[in-house]
């Protein structure tokens, strides 16, 4: 299995279950994820997954990784602020250092429907 496969399979666990607990051990304590909307630290994001505010995600596609990145896209759905069903693809470039990531920046597709 590919780091960047297992990355997905444990962060999507993590936000089913609310419990970000394994997925910490796969982010460096300067960790950010970068996105449209801003960029959060380590534990901002471990509080959303932990608040069940994550998207629920599908279809990882893997372009590229190696020993430094990965990059991929998947689907996700969410529900927005006002309360609507959102469903969107998105792009994810993931930096890694050593065993664990270290900036995850993801760039939102758009609207699937």
């Amino acid at each position: 299995m590919s780091f960047a496969t297992e990355f997905y399979d444990i962060g999507k666990e993590a936000f089913e279950n609310k419990d970000s607990s394994s997925f910490a051990e796969l982010l460096t304590d300067d960790y950010v994820m970068i996105t449209p909307m801003g960029t959060r630290t380590r534990q901002e994001i471990l509080d959303w997954i932990d608040a069940g505010k994550a998207p629920v995600m599908s279809n990882l596609q893997i372009i590229y990784e190696n020993e430094d990145i990965v990059v991929c896209y998947h689907d996700a759905d969410t529900i927005d602020p006002e309360g609507n069903a959102v469903s969107f693809t998105v792009m994810c470039c993931g930096k890694k250092r050593g065993s664990k990531i270290h900036e995850w920046r993801v760039a939102r597709a758009g609207d699937k429907t």
